[in-house]
């Protein structure tokens, strides 16, 4: 199953994540890769209507989100319901963005 992100509906959102999934540790040194995170969004059935580029800038606004102090209970809460994303969808965005955009704000 495809799963269709509508950027103009979570422009003004706040990022959210589940973190189980993540390593406690990030091993060498953390960097953007938007070539993976391209990759990594296709493999979980994210299409983005918006484009490469409009995916990548929702990846870093929730980047920016995690950074500035969001809770990612909150942030989680905020994508789910101002998105055309399932809860479980939500988390697995975010999850992703962190792993391959921001693995430093782990």
């Amino acid at each position: 199953m495809r799963r269709s992100l509508v950027v103009a509906t979570i422009a003004g959102t706040s990022a959210l994540a589940i973190f189980a999934a993540l390593p406690a540790i990030v091993i060498g040194v953390a960097r953007a890769d938007e070539y993976s995170f391209l990759e990594d969004m296709e493999s979980a059935g994210f299409v983005n209507q918006g484009g490469n580029g409009a995916e990548i800038g929702v990846g870093y606004h929730i980047c920016a989100e995690i950074a500035a102090g969001t809770s990612p209970s909150q942030a989680a809460r905020e994508l789910w319901l101002d998105s055309h994303l399932n809860e479980y969808e939500a988390a697995q965005f975010v999850r992703i963005a962190v792993h391959d955009l921001c693995p430093e704000t782990v």
